[in-house]
């Protein structure tokens, strides 16, 4: 569900799951954002601890890929190698399986999207790739051009609102999606990519796919590091903020956590005054 949406849900389901450790301190000040993964069990024949370890190995590939990236980024704006990596570093990094639905009949060209357009709230997003599979199962090419992944680019003065283009790598590569967080740290430099994940004009078929997030670590101030502070970026980007409030107020808006998780934020006890100042005033 995108923050952007017009209150549609995505047209997908969605398994989630942590590969690399996290800290007892974090998970007891973050419990909504650092929990334990919970493994499919009970089903026959299926190798929950296969599933378990190829899944764990998955994610940490991808977040090692990812982490080589962000050096690349750093030394492309000149900044110190590790600013990056030291950021996200124990952070709330989640691997993530997709199925985007088959669509009934009824729903072909009512504008039904599997994944409406949104920017993802993290520091980095690395995208596998994804496949099709046809009404019977079988794994095949996309139905037709419109449907699968695209990518928004950068505004320019031919196209002032961007253009969307399909998100598919080189073979051999990966799709890598910069997040909110780092165009916060970038103060804009960077741009968080907005996407898309359209679905086909025909009835029955499905795509599975799999992303992988790192994020910044929730103690992270996300504000524009020093060589991109400007009045600009202070104005686009500030007030400065911790990534995991960041986090706790995204997962709100987008419907993912209750009020109550946003009423933890900040100062928590002016109520263990009430007793006193009742006393006091009997």
């Amino acid at each position: 569900k995108a923050i952007v949406a017009g209150g549609q849900p995505d047209f997908k389901e969605c398994y989630f799951a942590c590969a690399t450790p996290c800290d007892d301190a974090d998970k007891l000040a973050h419990p909504e954002i650092y929990a334990d993964n919970v493994w499919p069990e009970g089903m026959a024949g299926f190798d929950t601890a296969g599933f378990e370890k190829r899944y764990l190995q998955m994610g940490q590939e991808l977040q090692r890929a990812g982490l080589g990236l962000l050096e690349l980024c750093a030394r492309a704006l000149g900044l110190e190698v590790d600013v990056f990596t030291r950021a996200v570093n124990g952070g709330p990094h989640v691997t993530r399986l997709l199925k985007y639905l088959p669509l009934a009949p009824s729903q072909i060209g009512t504008g039904v999207l599997w994944g409406e357009e949104h920017t993802d709230f993290n520091l980095l997003t690395l995208l596998p790739g994804g496949k099709f599979y046809d009404p019977a199962g079988r794994p095949s090419a996309r139905p037709d051009d419109r449907s699968g992944l695209y990518l928004r680019t950068r505004a320019s003065e031919q196209h002032p609102r961007g253009s969307l283009v399909r998100g598919v790598a080189p073979p051999g590569c990966i799709v890598a999606q910069v997040g909110e967080q780092l165009e916060v740290l970038t103060g804009g430099t960077f741009l968080a990519t907005p996407h898309v994940i359209t679905t086909p004009a025909t009835t029955g078929w499905s795509r599975a796919s799999s992303a992988h997030f790192i994020h910044a670590h929730t103690n992270q101030v996300l504000f524009p590091l020093a060589p991109f502070v400007s009045n600009q970026s202070v104005r686009e980007y500030g007030p400065p903020v911790l990534a995991g409030s960041y986090d706790i107020k995204t997962l709100h808006d987008i419907g993912l956590a209750p009020a109550s998780a946003i009423a933890k934020l900040g100062y928590r006890h002016h109520a263990r005054f009430a007793p006193i100042r009742v006393e006091d005033l009997d």
